[in-house]
């Protein structure tokens, strides 16, 4: 049965995509506004590490392609369940086009091993009974896995295009269509054994980068940036504001 996107998607997200294309929000973003991004950010930066600690992490996958982000999603899932996959063995089998991955070709590579899946639409609200990790379709063009998520609304995802980071209420509201997919392991699953195609370097820079933390380093540094820019920014338009 074809579906039309209205009827597949969260209408929240349908509308703001529609904004995106005839919209520019920077044009309407007030002072006020620009002050509680920019507090919004440093506390992200702040209080994500802690929440981070108390829970097991989902391990991250990068996407090495724009097509490959549903692969990267799946192996992130297959390796938190203890099954040593890479994402050039995932990639090879779901035999991804030019446009990459879709739920169903996910949720078809996932059962072939031993994963069961569940592929549904729901509203934030309902992801409290999701198992997790679980992968979210995103901004009509992506896939990213969710680690975490808060009774505000607010979440932990895991995008393999940038890695680990929390996500508030608002943004988590416009971004996710609706398309959940919950990937448990079945009885056939299998946790053991090496990745195929992992050449030695590949997991070398692995430990390097991601073991090592390096990679947090990173995000806390441009998250930095981007917050002075974006006080460099409310500054004088507050202090015109004021005089």
């Amino acid at each position: 049965m074809i579906h039309s996107k209205r009827a597949i998607f969260r209408q929240a997200a349908l509308d703001q995509y529609g904004k995106r294309t005839s919209d520019n929000p920077a044009e309407h973003l007030s002072v006020a506004a620009m002050l509680r991004l920019v507090a919004g950010l440093i506390a992200n930066l702040l209080l994500a590490p802690l929440a981070i600690w108390r829970r097991r992490r989902v391990p991250i996958v990068l996407q090495m392609t724009t097509t490959q982000c549903g692969a990267a999603c799946l192996t992130m899932v297959l390796r938190f369940h203890g099954r040593a996959a890479s994402l050039t063995e995932v990639a090879e089998a779901m035999d991804l086009g030019r446009n990459g991955a879709s739920a169903l070709s996910i949720a078809q590579c996932g059962r072939t091993v031993g994963l069961q899946v569940r592929a549904f639409t729901a509203e934030p609200a309902h992801l409290g009974q999701v198992a997790l990790p679980a992968i979210l379709h995103w901004n009509f063009s992506h896939f990213v896995v969710l680690e975490a998520w808060h009774k505000d609304g607010s979440a932990v995802i895991v995008d393999p295009a940038s890695g680990r980071r929390p996500v508030s209420a608002a943004e988590f509201d416009r971004s996710f269509t609706g398309v959940v997919l919950a990937l448990t392991p079945g009885a056939a699953f299998q946790r053991a054994g090496r990745a195929r195609g992992t050449a030695a370097w590949q997991r070398q820079v692995e430990r390097l980068i991601i073991g090592s933390g390096a990679w947090r380093i990173g995000l806390k540094a441009l998250a930095a940036t981007l917050a002075v820019q974006l006080l460099a920014l409310v500054v004088p338009l507050l202090t015109g504001a004021l005089v």
